[in-house]
Parts: structure tokens; sequence; C-alpha cells
């Protein structure tokens, strides 16, 4: 814990605007007897939204990147750029789009010539998007996701499948931290529900239909 600290998670630019990360904090890691820093984010979504969900996690991570000037680092110091990893976990997807992990990544391409940059000069951040849905066969990462954030379980028998499946065992403050979680999940069951709900009271509006059908048809 101690090489953990958290950041600010509302972040402007003049002109540009506000944004509002879910959770953004600094990690310091062990690498060849050094301590290098990098920016983790984590989100979570649902990905029935208007625009493309990809798209915008590249929006994240580049505001990450950018946001780091007179903050860590000043002037024209841009060898003190701390890399940035953008992860985020997506809910309610459609069929095509569950049980995957893909990864985004800058890459080199030499078009002339034999020139190649160090990779930690263009690596700069790494977006993954994880896609979760049930499956048997899933990877053992969606699976636990899928039965924290998404399962039908009581917390009971989910603590008694966290520790059958994963061999994973809770204590008082993780038990807390997990009951959060899937407080988060409820939370993302009902948002995804009421929107379902406006756009079949918007479609019958359309069509011409009463009060009385929008009540049957939504509850």
């Amino acid at each position: 814990a101690k090489y953990i600290r958290g950041l600010q998670t509302e972040d402007s630019v003049l002109g540009e605007g506000w944004i509002t990360f879910d959770v953004l904090f600094y990690a310091k890691v062990p690498k060849s007897g050094e301590r290098i820093e990098v920016i983790i984010n984590v989100e979570a979504q649902r990905n029935t939204t208007k625009y493309n969900l990809t798209k915008r996690a590249f929006f994240y991570a580049s505001r990450l990147i950018s946001s780091q000037k007179e903050r860590d680092f000043v002037g024209e110091d841009y060898d003190d750029i701390c890399k940035v990893y953008t992860i985020w976990l997506c809910f309610y997807l459609p069929n095509g789009q569950k049980n995957s992990i893909t990864h985004y990544r800058p890459q080199e391409i030499c078009e002339v010539g034999d020139f190649h940059e160090s990779k930690e000069n263009y690596d700069l951040f790494d977006i993954t998007m994880i896609h979760i849905g049930y499956n048997e066969k899933a990877d053992t990462l969606l699976k636990f996701l899928y039965l924290v954030f998404m399962s039908h379980l009581s917390e009971a028998e989910r603590e008694a499948r966290l520790k059958k499946d994963f061999g994973i065992e809770l204590w008082d403050e993780t038990r807390e931290r997990v009951s959060e979680m899937c407080n988060l999940s409820q939370g993302l069951k009902e948002w995804a529900k009421e929107e379902e709900q406006e756009n079949t009271i918007l479609r019958l509006l359309k069509n011409g239909k009463g009060i009385d059908i929008m009540v049957a048809a939504t509850g």
C-alpha cells in the first residue's frame, strides 16, 4: 500500500473542459533495483453508449499524459513523463463483445532506414478493454470479474465461490470492499434497466401508444 497514492480524479485543460476519472492513482513498482512511476486509471462502464467506448479510452489516455505537464514534469523535461495504464471494465455488452480482453499500445514502424527508438520513449500508454460476460470456458480473470460484479448470488454464496473457485478468503476489510463492488454492480444493473425503460417509452410514444401501455411495458 505504501507504493500507491491517489490522484485527484478531476482534470481540466484550458479550452477542453472537465473530465472525471473513476479511479486514478500512481503506483511505484520495482524494476532493476530502481523505482519507476506509472499512472493507473480504472473505469467501470456499460458499453451501451451512443459513442465508441474505445475512442473514449484513447481520449482518457491522452489527457492523462498531457495533464502531467507542470505536475510530474516541468517545462521541457519530457523524459519525466510517466507511463499511463487505463483499464476499462465493460458491462452489459452485445454478445459479440463479451468474454474478451483487448490491449492497445503504441507501435514503432520504421518505413525507411534501420533506426529504432528506445521503447521507453514511445511506449507511453497501455489501454485495456475488458469485456465481461459469463462463460465457463472464459479466462480466469473474466470469470472472477463476472462473479464479483455481475452474478446474482448472495454475499455468502459469492464468498463461498471466491474461496472454492479462486482460493480467495475474505477478512473483514476485504469483505466490506467486495460488498461495495457488488453495490456498484447493482447500480450498473439499475442504470441499464432505466435506459432500457426509457428507450421502450420513446418507442411507444413514437407509435402513438398511451400511458397505460407504457406502464404495462416498463413496470
